[in-house]
């Protein structure tokens, strides 16, 4: 499958992003007194408290800049791709709400860590679901629905566990550093 996106469409998606994360930033801004604010600990890479909502303008952006671009009807996606992008956006859902709750009210480390194994799960069903149902090349095989049946069970297994322990580990530690500077 080939999604192409016209440069005109991209180009507004990305404009719509920058416009979004800007109006929210300057929204923040002015209510930066009512928002969480973190303060500097050992570990922090500032020295007094600053807000912690920042990640508001990213997402804010992203989403209307990504749904521009959906509702554009320049791309359209089969049921599998669907489905994928539906399990990838509950895993970022999850993230992102968890992250939020831990901005306003701190998440013990055990609760983030299961968010992350969730959202990284979904992800992964998402991925192998769209492996399954799409032609797509991996490692020089063109990994089908009628061939992976034959792959190996220990090869299959392993590679599912490697990518989830691995998008777990980097989504940890972008959550870390992100709450080493606040």
């Amino acid at each position: 499958m080939n999604v192409s996106i016209e440069t005109e469409t991209l180009i507004c998606g990305l404009l719509i992003a920058f416009l979004a994360s800007a109006a929210l930033g300057a929204v923040l801004k002015k209510y930066v007194a009512f928002l969480p604010q973190a303060t500097p600990t050992a570990r922090s890479l500032h020295d007094k408290p600053i807000p912690r909502v920042a990640a508001l303008m990213l997402w804010g952006g992203w989403l209307a800049g990504f749904g521009w671009i959906g509702v554009s009807g320049e791309v359209s996606l089969t049921g599998t791709m669907q489905r994928a992008m539906f399990f990838a956006f509950f895993g970022w859902a999850v993230v992102a709400l968890v992250s939020f709750w831990d901005d306003c009210r701190s998440v013990p480390a055990r609760w983030r860590l299961l968010a992350h194994g969730v959202a990284a799960l979904a992800f992964v069903i998402g991925w192998i679901g769209l492996w399954a149902g799409m032609r797509l090349p991996v490692c020089g095989l063109a990994l089908t629905y009628e061939n992976i049946s034959g792959f190996q069970a220990v090869l299959w297994w392993g590679y599912f566990a490697a990518l989830l322990l691995s998008i777990v580990w980097m989504t940890n530690l972008f959550n870390f550093m992100d709450g080493s500077d606040g």
